[in-house]
């Protein structure tokens, strides 16, 4: 009938056309190349050069995390950097890769005094054995302490070991009637050697 006609002749015509244009393509010039587009400048990081390459720093994962292990892979110098301090003058920035934890191969971007502050330092450990001291945030700070006596949050100051921190800690304590918990047995020795705290 009608319908096998019309569809014959629809698809002879769709193999007419298809011929027709792979004769236009073949005969058609190549077409030039797209001219390049112009990419914006890639930072070139560095993996010499900077005495900070290679140091291996601790730093917690998120905000109170367990203390990770990070490497300092490569820098830019301040003059190749974009990035801009807090007073507003070009600063380098080292790149970082995380080698344990949840952020394992993962990189960041820090200052250098990021860097120095996650810096393992032999008098800095991560962590104070003490309770309710808390370890210096460069190598050359002080412990501190923070404590809540009668619910309210009170530090015993800041020490230049972990240990006279926490005599501080437990001085305080002491001075509040409560018991001490770093050096319990040793109350006597705790407020000598802070007779002035409270």
């Amino acid at each position: 009938g009608p319908g096998r006609l019309t569809r014959r002749r629809a698809s002879d015509e769709d193999a007419q056309l298809n011929e027709a244009i792979q004769r236009s393509l073949a005969d058609a010039p190549p077409s030039p190349p797209a001219p390049p587009t112009p990419e914006a400048p890639v930072d070139q990081w560095r993996t010499e050069g900077s005495d900070l390459l290679g140091l291996e720093l601790s730093r917690t994962e998120n905000d109170g995390g367990a203390s990770v292990r990070a490497v300092v892979v490569s820098w830019l110098p301040a003059d190749e950097s974009d990035f801009l301090d807090a007073d507003g003058r070009p600063a380098a920035l080292y790149k970082i890769r995380y080698l344990d934890g949840d952020l394992a191969g993962d990189h960041q971007d820090l200052e250098a005094y990021e860097v120095e502050e996650s810096t393992d330092a032999p008098d800095a450990p991560a962590r104070s054995r003490f309770k309710y001291v808390y370890p210096p945030k460069s190598s050359r700070g002080s412990w501190t302490t923070c404590i809540k006596v009668n619910n309210i949050s009170t530090t015993a100051g800041c020490h230049r070991t972990q240990e006279d921190a926490a005599r501080a800690i437990d001085a305080l304590l002491l001075h509040h009637g409560k018991r001490a918990v770093n050096f319990p047995g040793e109350e006597e020795a705790t407020r000598a050697a802070f007779p002035d705290i409270g």
